[in-house]
């Protein structure tokens, strides 16, 4: 016999043995009696107790509360960039443009801005990733870009 079917051998008659043990003992365990509690009772038990309907509402509100404040969120992030930003920008830089695994873009001019894009996309700057991104950029989405880039809060 091999190593490995004497082990699964071995395994397969723990597994019995344990099922035998669970079956003659009747699988049943004893419960212990819980301790009684000298906490007060929470207002959530106590609203329970009376009235289930209204906990069930006061649930239903709290999470109709958390998606009105993601679905805000969400309309506030779509609204505050282009799509052209949140598709070749927003990614590295940040929808605020503060650079999350890429530099800040804050507080530069538009001029400025539009320079750096162009030497990106005419590969003047060794940086592949960015060239990548603007090769088919066009002179107008450039330009867009820059003028958006160049009003965000500093």
């Amino acid at each position: 016999m091999k190593t490995g079917q004497i082990i699964t051998l071995a395994m397969g008659g723990v597994v019995v043995a344990l099922m035998l043990y669970v079956a003659l003992s009747g699988g049943e365990s004893t419960p212990t009696p819980a301790k009684p509690s000298l906490a007060p009772v929470s207002e959530a038990a106590s609203s329970l107790a009376q009235n289930p309907k209204e906990v069930a509402l006061e649930a239903e509100d709290e999470e109709m509360k958390k998606i009105r404040e993601l679905q805000g969120s969400v309309k506030n992030r779509e609204l505050k960039v282009s799509h052209l930003y949140s598709l070749k920008c927003a990614p590295c830089h940040g929808y605020d443009g503060e650079g999350k695994i890429a530099p800040s873009l804050l507080g530069k001019s538009e001029t400025e801005l539009l320079a750096k894009l162009r030497d990106y996309k005419e590969d003047k700057v060794p940086n592949s990733l960015m060239k990548g991104l603007l090769t088919n950029s066009t002179q107008q989405e450039l330009e867009d870009l820059a003028k958006e880039i160049a009003g965000f809060s500093k």
